[in-house]
Order: structure tokens, then C-alpha cells, then sequence
């Protein structure tokens, strides 16, 4: 679920998210002004703590978010939101980073689905160890059907 499209946005107070968010789960998240989206964000430990921080800036006056089973599900989601502005746009500057040591490239930069998309192709065109000919019986089947024909032709 992507939080540009939850239905229902929450007053950006520290009441409610510690009333909505359990503390130590990662997420997603976006600030809205006036009923716009303004800031996409996530939290790859504790989405609460992040989201609190937030009531101070006075970034954004609701929020709506996601929350996720790990850190790099938090990142995917941050990412589609991030690729997916509303228009007139968002304020993150640059683009979010992958959490530490994961090595996760964006799933919706044009670069990464280029790649994955030559990726496919090249092994849609070179198979490994796969043949267009016809498949041939295991030998042992093979030699039981030619017992099998042998027999017959002693019986007859």
C-alpha cells in the first residue's frame, strides 16, 4: 500500500502517532500541508520516533503512512512514493538511500528496471542448459522398451 494513496490522512500530533504506531517497527510515511503532499520519508528502525521528530519541524500538519515488515520494504515503498509525486511535486531534494550495508538499488529508477528488463532478455535469448530438440526418454526407459518389444516378438 502506498500512503499517496491511503484515504485517510491523521492530524500530524504526537498523541496519535504514538496511539497508531508501535514503537520499533520501520515505515513509510508523507507529510501533507493543506491537504497536499509535501515531504515523503521512512524509518528503517522505528517509523513512531521518526514521525515524532516531524512534530517539531512543523514540516507538515497530517501524515499517512505504511507500515512494513523490514527495512527494505520501507525502502521500496519510500522509493514509489518518491518516483510518484503529486503534481506541483514534493520537497525531498535527493533521493532516498538504501539502508546501510543492503546494497538495494531503487526498484523504480529508469536505470534499475533497464537493467533488469536487459537482464531478461539476455537470458530469454542465451538459455543455460536448456534445447530446442526434442526431449529423449532416461536410457533405463529406454532399455525397458526395448525389452518389452523383444519379448513380443519371442511370444509371437
Amino acid at each position: 500500500m502506498t500512503a499517496l494513496a491511503t484515504p485517510r490522512l491523521y492530524k500530524l500530533r504526537p498523541w496519535l502517532i504514538r496511539a497508531l504506531i508501535p514503537e520499533g517497527v520501520p515505515g513509510s510515511y508523507v507529510l501533507y500541508r493543506q491537504g497536499v503532499p509535501v515531504y515523503v520519508g521512512r524509518s528503517d528502525t522505528d517509523l513512531q520516533r521518526r514521525l515524532l521528530a516531524h512534530t517539531a519541524s512543523m514540516r507538515g500538519e497530517y501524515f499517512s503512512f505504511s507500515t512494513c515488515t523490514h527495512a527494505l520494504n520501507a525502502f521500496s515503498s519510500e522509493c514509489a512514493l518518491y518516483h510518484a509525486p503529486p503534481p506541483g511535486g514534493i520537497e525531498n531534494k535527493v533521493h532516498p538511500a538504501a539502508p546501510p550495508q543492503s546494497g538495494a538499488l531503487c526498484p523504480f529508477c529508469p536505470g534499475t528496471i533497464a537493467a533488469s528488463r536487459g537482464n531478461r532478455l539476455q537470458a530469454l535469448a542465451h538459455p543455460v542448459g536448456l534445447s530446442i530438440q526434442e526431449p529423449r526418454p532416461p536410457h533405463d526407459v529406454e532399455d525397458t522398451r526395448q525389452q518389452d518389444n523383444r519379448q513380443q516378438g519371442s511370444a509371437s
